[in-house]
């Protein structure tokens, strides 16, 4: 898999939030650098791809992030 674009991630930022996007439950942002942690920007992800929230589902301008079975049936109804 290629990583995401610029656009992209700024693209989910727009649609779901900084706060929804990012895992702050993975391990990967533990290891962070309290630094890091306040200064997640793009270079940040493209570095640490399991920064963001799986699974991201775009569909017809909306996005989702994060599994939920009620938010499926929901975005693509």
């Amino acid at each position: 898999l290629s990583p995401i674009s610029r656009n992209e991630y700024q693209g989910m930022i727009d649609s779901v939030g900084f706060e929804t996007l990012i895992n702050k439950r993975s391990s990967t942002f533990r290891l962070l650098s309290e630094n890091e942690k306040n200064n997640i920007n793009y270079d940040l992800i493209s570095k640490y791809p399991t920064l963001i929230k799986r699974p991201v589902l775009a569909h017809n301008g909306k996005m989702i992030v994060g599994y939920s079975e009620n938010k499926y049936s929901d975005f693509f109804s």
